[in-house]
């Protein structure tokens, strides 16, 4: 039988982390190359989590900005990395490249297809922007899923208007990765009235006002650090967070 495809919102502090799985291959959508640092703890908190899921070998490496500075302490064993789609300025080998890696660019809209899964990347093209408003973001299209998934980086208020024109249909999105993890200032009430998700993950405590514009629409939400990994894969309406199906005393008060 095919192994549809399955995506995780991991559950690792201080990265933003999903992966995403079909027919044996994987990608990782990670925001910025702190996730890379050798020597920072966020860092080694994301290896281990996906070496303790037997995932040593990385298909395609998405990072969603702030360069590859930190990557090449993922080129160390037990990593193997097969291409890496940046959003952040990617060296060629005159410039600095990065030594056995297949570097690419996000820009200009590229498309990456695997069984049913087809990957959509876009970025906003404005001079002058900052890194996190230049993320590298992307639309997971599937024939098996409820509906497209949208991994959104930390695109700012303009970049959320200018995302729904590349996106045409907005109807078609079911679930989404928060634009700035649902910190203040993101997730205008145009963008969440538009986009209307069936669902979304925060990658950040959600800020008040952000939360309440998704609950107006009908919106179920989830955040890794209060309901562990979130995970949807072929046959789910909804993802499913990791606590949700843990033992009753987990995180049970002590007193």
């Amino acid at each position: 039988a095919k192994e549809g495809p399955q995506l995780l919102f991991m559950d690792s502090p201080g990265v933003t982390a999903v992966l995403i799985q079909e027919q044996g291959k994987t990608a990782l959508y990670v925001h910025d190359s702190r996730s890379f640092a050798a020597d920072l703890p966020v860092s080694r908190g994301l290896k281990s989590a996906l070496v303790a899921r037997s995932i040593t070998t990385i298909d395609v490496l998405i990072i969603s900005h702030d360069g590859l500075r930190q990557l090449p302490a993922w080129q160390a064993a037990p990593f193997t990395i097969g291409q890496v789609i940046a959003g952040g300025t990617v060296p060629d080998a005159h410039n600095g490249g990065i030594s056995g890696l297949r570097l690419l660019p996000c820009h200009p809209p590229r498309q990456l297809t695997w069984d049913s899964l087809t990957f959509h990347f876009w970025q906003d093209q404005r001079k002058g922007l900052s890194e996190p408003a230049r993320s590298c973001v992307v639309r997971l299209e599937s024939q098996v899923l409820s509906g497209d998934i949208l991994l959104s980086g930390d695109i700012g208020r303009e970049g959320e208007r200018r995302l729904l024109g590349w996106l045409g249909n907005p109807a078609s999105i079911a679930g989404l990765l928060a634009p700035s993890g649902g910190r203040q200032g993101s997730s205008q009430a145009g963008w969440v009235q538009q986009i209307d998700p069936q669902w979304v993950v925060f990658t950040a405590v959600p800020d008040p006002q952000v939360l309440d514009r998704y609950r107006l629409q009908g919106s179920q939400w989830w955040y890794p650090g209060e309901h562990g990994a979130v995970q949807l894969q072929q046959g789910q309406e909804l993802p499913r967070g990791f606590r949700e199906g843990a033992p009753f005393w987990w995180r049970r008060p002590l007193h």
